[in-house]
């Protein structure tokens, strides 16, 4: 096993008896005097609860002491292996795959099959399934694992593609002891250098600019820098403000690192730059070019004609998509990736994200490539701010709490009402009981009560504990919603499109079978149908992180507006994610207008693990609708 961080520093600190300043101890384990000082807080902090601390005084150092010689002794006896050694899950085949990627792509050049399998301590069949999953990711990025006799397996391709796999996997299984400190000193330079030359960044681009510059000093260090053969970059931006930006940024990292950064490595530094830094006070930064401008026009038509919501007018959506879409292409156009940290809460609103999907096709066309995930997820985080601001969802309502037990928790329920219901809320009023008898209650769409009224009046009346339980959250939520919503809701779902352990183990499987209930229903071809199913999917998997999958065609193929449901008998695999509940959306905006309100509700349901669990063991289709609306 690997030792931790800590624990090196507890050997070095334990071999003597007097102080060590800090800066002793960054030089010694190559770290930045900040990480140092972050471990040893960590440290101290488990110490000092079994019998140990490090006394640290500003002039002197870091000394470790015994404080309880009888505790401290049977806290290394018991507990210290746990933050002592990195503990790796060898049953996993998720942590063997990356083990055998890292090992490859970065430790060494050969490795033996046999010493995988005294190192990980599985069979040769296992192994073999490993090597498959991991040839699988390597392919991804034109990278083929071979094999030479008497010396073992290596990784044969581009110097760019290895830096690619590298980076997708560095939050993974890459990261070493030292890796955090390197990184940190990266990111000082980095955005030092960028604001001393009068640029700007997002924490987000630079956070993702350390990534790119952190794996082209590991392939430096092994003596794999770019060359001419490599690359095919526009030698056109070694004029551009940012290659003298790269080359400031070269220099320092020459210094810090002691790395020799040659001409490709800093032009590939100005193409990182170019898509990700923007000139402070530059009109040129704001001028969005005319293929741009065409480009845009082109996907506010497509939304309108697709999903019957009009963005023509929008101007912030259009400079602020188009500006996006302008860095893209340079990104694009020099090959990078950018990661997208929370890709995975953009999915989750449904509605711009299918957007954002169906529109990536216009602009893959546009750059004359494909758009990944990740960057289908910025373009959705544009979108979804526009429809916040279009307020299609909601009619909002106008609210009074009514509590008796003081101003406290009147303030404590008006909160948690903001934090579960704002987007339902237009204004939101508190009042003690006793203070009924003076107001006009007509003007309110709903009364929220801790205490029994005794009085008469056309606004619903809902009672709910002091502390708004989860069963006043729901009962709230479905008297926010109108009768008119909830039942063209449930126009989407049909008893002849819903279906409990359908027959299917994969996730292509139950598509092949929903599709062919659709096209019996529809009297369109079942191939077509299933054909858009696994286009969309080819773009992105539609499953989520909670047991739910979203599939829908990526083209429309029936002209009209459903749910199909499976609620399967056991999760499936589907991409990388399981599933056990599968919502078929096929939805035609310029039937009806409240399209959207499905969309909110299956968000909403994406959200809530309760329902969800609830849903999932519904045994007809009567079950099903009403646990969910």
């Amino acid at each position: 096993m690997k030792e931790t961080r800590l624990k090196k520093i507890l050997d070095k600190l334990s071999e003597t008896s007097g102080f060590i300043t800090s800066t002793e101890l960054a030089n010694h384990f190559n770290l930045s005097k900040k990480t140092i000082s972050r471990d040893i807080r960590e440290l101290n902090t488990l110490l000092n609860k079994n019998g140990a601390k490090i006394n640290a005084k500003p002039s002197l150092g870091n000394k470790f002491e015994v404080t309880d010689s009888k505790l401290f002794e049977e806290f290394i006896r018991t507990e210290w292996y746990k933050h002592a050694f990195e503990h790796d899950d060898r049953n996993n085949p998720q942590y063997r795959r990356e083990y055998i990627l890292s090992e490859l792509l970065i430790n060494k050049v050969y490795v033996k099959a046999e010493d995988f399998m005294d190192q990980l301590v599985i069979s040769r069949s296992t192994f073999n399934m490993d090597l498959t999953r991991a040839k699988d990711f390597l392919t991804k990025f034109q990278l083929e694992i071979k094999s030479r006799p008497h010396y073992g397996l290596y990784v044969e391709g581009e110097e760019t593609n290895f830096r690619k796999a590298i980076l997708k996997l560095l939050n993974h299984s890459l990261a070493d002891q030292q890796t955090e400190g390197v990184m940190e000193d990266i990111k000082g330079v980095l955005y030092s250098e960028i604001k001393k030359h009068n640029y700007v960044t997002t924490l987000y681009s630079l956070n993702d600019l350390v990534s790119h510059v952190y794996v082209s000093v590991l392939r430096i260090n092994k003596g794999l820098e770019l060359r001419s053969d490599h690359t095919s970059f526009d030698k056109s931006i070694a004029n551009s403000s940012e290659f003298h930006v790269a080359v400031a940024i070269a220099q320092r990292l020459e210094r810090h690192l002691s790395i020799s950064m040659n001409m490709n490595e800093k032009l590939n530094l100005t193409m990182l730059l170019i898509s990700r830094i923007t000139p402070l006070n530059s009109h040129d930064a704001y001028i969005i070019p005319n293929n741009i401008n065409d480009l845009l026009e082109r996907i506010v038509a497509a939304i309108d004609e697709e999903f019957n919501i009009s963005l023509q007018n929008d101007l912030d959506f259009r400079i602020s998509l188009g500006l996006h879409l302008k860095n893209m292409g340079n990104r694009l156009k020099y090959n990078l990736i950018l990661k997208n940290p929370i890709l995975e809460q953009v999915k989750s609103d449904i509605l711009p994200f299918q957007i954002a999907t169906f529109i990536s096709s216009l602009i893959g066309c546009e750059f004359t490539t494909e758009i990944t995930e990740d960057e289908i997820g910025y373009i959705a985080l544009h979108i979804n701010s526009a429809l916040i601001k279009k307020d299609k969802l909601k009619k909002k309502k106008d609210i009074l709490i009514v509590c008796a037990t003081g101003k406290s928790t009147a303030i404590l329920l008006k909160n948690k009402f903001e934090n579960e219901f704002l987007a339902y809320i237009n204004t939101l009023q508190t009042l003690d009981a006793l203070e009924l008898e003076r107001i006009d209650l007509t003007k309110f769409d709903l009364i929220a009560t801790t205490v029994k009224l005794n009085i008469t009046t056309n606004v619903p009346i809902i009672e709910i504990s002091t502390f708004l339980s989860g069963n006043d959250v729901e009962s709230i939520r479905n008297r926010l919603k109108s009768k008119e919503e909830i039942n063209y809701l449930k126009t989407f779902f049909s008893k002849d499109l819903f279906f409990v352990h359908p027959e299917g183990q994969t996730a292509t499987e139950i598509l092949d079978y929903l599709s062919g209930e659709i096209a019996n229903k529809f009297a369109v071809s079942k191939q077509h149908y299933f054909e858009e199913l696994m286009k969309r999917e080819a773009l992105s998997s539609t499953a989520f992180d909670n047991l739910i999958a979203i599939p829908h065609p990526l083209n429309k193929v029936v002209d009209d507006s459903f749910v199909a449901v499976a609620l399967l008998r056991e999760p499936i695999k589907w991409g990388q994610k399981m599933v056990s509940i599968v919502l078929l959306m096929n939805v035609d905006p310029t039937k009806g207008n409240k399209s959207d309100f499905l969309y909110q509700t299956i968000t909403d349901l994406l959200s809530d693990r309760l329902k969800i669990s609830f849903v999932q063991k519904a045994q007809s289709y009567d079950d099903f609708v009403s646990k969910l609306v």
